[in-house]
C-alpha cells in the first residue's frame, strides 16, 4: 500500500511503519529495513538493530526521523523478512517554499 503526504521544504518528519499479522495484530518481523530515497535518487538503507534508524517504538511499530531539505518526491520503501514478511512504501512530496 502506498501512502503519501505533502510538507514544505525544511520540515523534520517522522515516517512510521506498522507491521501486523493477517489478523491485524502488531508483530515484530525478523528484520526491518527502510530505504530513504531523496528527490535526487540518492538512496540510504537503514536496518533495525544495526544502525541508529529505524527506531522501534512498540511491538510492530518502527519509525525514522528525516529532515526534508530538498524539494520534490521522497520515497521510503519499507520491507521486512522472515516472520511478518511484507513490503510497502511511503511517499512524501516536499514543496519548494519553506515555512
Amino acid at each position: 500500500m502506498a501512502i503519501y503526504s505533502t510538507y514544505p521544504k525544511g520540515t523534520n518528519v517522522r515516517v512510521t511503519a506498522t507491521f501486523e499479522d493477517a489478523a491485524g495484530t502488531d508483530l515484530d518481523p525478523t528484520t526491518v529495513e527502510v530505504i530513504v530515497q531523496t528527490p535526487e535518487l540518492v538512496e540510504t538503507t537503514y536496518t533495525y538493530g544495526s544502525e541508529s534508524s529505524p527506531v522501534k517504538s512498540a511491538t510492530g511499530i518502527y519509525y525514522i526521523d528525516v529532515s526534508l531539505d530538498t524539494a520534490g518526491w521522497w520515497t521510503f520503501p519499507w520491507r521486512s523478512t522472515g516472520t511478518g514478511q511484507t513490503a510497502f512504501q511511503t511517499h512524501i512530496y516536499v514543496t519548494p517554499s519553506e515555512f
